[in-house]
């Protein structure tokens, strides 16, 4: 028994080493198939000179067959093995479809027997480059909280234009880099990155599939301010007939949002902006007041004036000549004598009123307090019961004032 083992065991020993004969001495060569080995492509940066770029390659692999010394091919992995594809050598001066030599590149200890597929299919295209594409912020129609405004004068960009590059009939296209926020409800000034979208002149996006790596976002900061609106109103002083009731005065704005010191804020619920004395206002006109705020707060508006019009639609004009004088406050020891004989003295008021007074019935009043002794002139006011009615303008008269 125990020889028959030796003998078996002589037997596999005997085989072996003339297997190793065959294949160390005999035939020591062999081939292997090497798959799926990545192709490099980055030599296609080349073509960028020449204003030219690929977007399509019909292969990212190829499989090697190698022929060498069986024990260097089982020492070898797909790691070893450098797949590319030759842009530098390739003829390729104008955009279409070209062919593309793979190369491949190994141990010297072996040879390429085969390449599958030996050449790639690539999609070439003319290149464009845009320097200055503008980022452009929008908001669209959101809003922030009701009690808050965007500050968008005081906006800024860490970048305010962004450089690309990518297929030309595409760059072409790229009209803006938008910039898309959302304010609705925000309290908080802005300070944070936003994503940057390639867009065409209708805001729509382009396809960017093919461009070369670009800048993605922009630092955006803006300050979210507290407001308030607050109300304007005139300081309306009847005269000469006119007053709030029987007028039309409108203004515009009729508001303005002001922002500020919050205390001031707080304590702010109109302005006044200005005095409209009906009494110097013959005919419709319209009238122009500037706004003052308190040197801590700013109208947000933009709005430093108010336009006021004032109508007078029922109110009538009439001249009267007043031929009576009456003279007030004449010391005892003086008279006095009305030189000026005849006054037309406009009155303006509601129309049936205004034709209801009779010269005759209406007298001038001059005052004598500290009068001069000689011809001087004094200051006459028409007296008027109805105070419906008033005197457009003043007047004066001229008088003789002598000694009893």
């Amino acid at each position: 028994m125990k020889n028959k083992i030796v003998k078996a065991l002589i037997s596999a020993a005997v085989a072996i080493a003339a297997w190793l004969y065959v294949v160390t001495v005999i035939s020591p060569n062999s081939d292997k198939h090497f798959y799926n080995i990545p192709i490099d492509d980055s030599s296609k940066v080349v073509l960028h000179d020449r204003d030219l770029m690929v977007i399509g390659m019909d292969v990212s692999e190829v499989d090697v067959l190698l022929e060498g010394n069986r024990i260097d091919l089982n020492k070898m992995t797909s790691k070893d093995i450098d797949a590319s594809v030759d842009f530098e050598g390739a003829n390729i001066f104008e955009p279409g479809t070209h062919k593309v030599k793979i190369d491949v590149v190994v141990s010297d200890v072996v040879d390429i027997q085969s390449r599958t597929p030996d050449k790639a299919v690539v999609e070439v295209v003319e290149r464009a480059t845009k320097p200055d594409v503008p980022v452009v912020v929008e908001f669209g129609d959101t809003k922030v909280h009701g009690d808050y405004a965007k500050d968008e004068e005081n906006l800024t960009l860490d970048v305010t234009q962004i450089q690309i590059a990518g297929p030309k009939a595409t760059v072409e296209q790229v009209a803006m880099a938008k910039v898309e926020i959302d304010l609705n409800g925000r309290k908080e000034s802005i300070d944070e990155s936003f994503a940057i979208t390639l867009c065409n002149a209708k805001g729509e996006q382009v396809d960017t599939a093919y461009f070369d790596e670009y800048l993605q976002t922009v630092r955006v900061t803006m300050p979210i301010i507290r407001v308030k609106k607050v109300v304007l109103q005139p300081e309306i002083i009847p005269g000469a007939g006119a007053t709030a009731e029987n007028t039309t005065i409108t203004w515009n704005p009729e508001t303005i949002t002001v922002s500020g010191n919050e205390e001031k804020l707080k304590e702010l619920n109109e302005i006044i902006f200005g005095k409209i004395d009906l009494g110097t206002i013959v005919e419709d006109q319209t009238l122009t007041f500037p706004i003052t705020l308190d040197p801590e707060l700013v109208s947000i508006s933009g709005i430093t004036e108010v336009s006021v019009k004032v109508d007078l639609p029922d109110l009538q004009h009439r001249t009267l000549t007043i031929m009576n004088f009456e003279p007030l406050n004449l010391p005892e020891d003086m008279d006095v004598e009305f030189l000026t004989q005849a006054l037309d003295v406009q009155v303006r008021g509601p129309k049936e009123k205004v034709d209801a007074l009779k010269a005759e019935d209406l007298k001038m009043i001059v005052d004598f307090t500290d009068t001069e002794i000689g011809k001087v002139t004094r200051k006459a006011v028409l007296k008027l019961e109805d105070e419906s009615v008033g005197v457009l303008g003043a007047y004066t008269v001229y008088v003789e004032v002598t000694k009893k």
